[in-house]
């Protein structure tokens, strides 16, 4: 995510997709909050990192509109079930009936977000697919 001898740092953080939606309509209020926000992480980031902001080259503040823009999931959700005590053991059904061999993976079919987790439900479907067809995956190339 960075070139030789550079760092990415991330900071996230739950946002109000209604109050960023009604900023959205001035684009010049919208740019100048997203602005402060970056000055004010940063100056946070300086306290628990004296002299980092001497180094930071680049900002970006991707607001839940920024999300909608790009990928247009619902409120700007950034996950597919935001994680809650209950959500935490939510399970979507990853097949259909009478469609042999297919089965559903990515961020809408379980809690938590990102590649890890994606990867970790292509991993579960093809322990599936495995096991429901009594052979071991093999891939094989011509």
């Amino acid at each position: 995510m960075a070139p030789e001898g550079k760092a990415a740092v991330t900071v996230n953080f739950w946002a109000s997709y209604d109050y960023w939606e009604g900023l959205s309509r001035d684009r010049d209020a919208y740019r100048a909050e997203k602005d402060r926000v970056a000055a004010d992480v940063l100056a946070w980031l300086d306290t628990e990192y004296p002299g980092i902001s001497r180094d930071v080259e680049v900002t970006d503040v991707a607001t839940p509109m920024t999300t909608v823009r790009y990928t247009g999931n619902y409120r700007g959700s950034y996950e597919g079930w935001r994680p809650t005590v209950g959500t935490g053991k939510s399970t979507l059904e990853r097949t259909l009936p009478g469609l042999a061999g297919f089965s559903m993976i990515g961020q809408w079919t379980s809690t938590f977000a990102g590649l890890p987790t994606v990867a970790n439900d292509g991993r579960r479907a093809i322990r599936a697919l495995c096991g429901r067809d009594g052979k071991e995956f093999v891939t094989t190339t011509t």
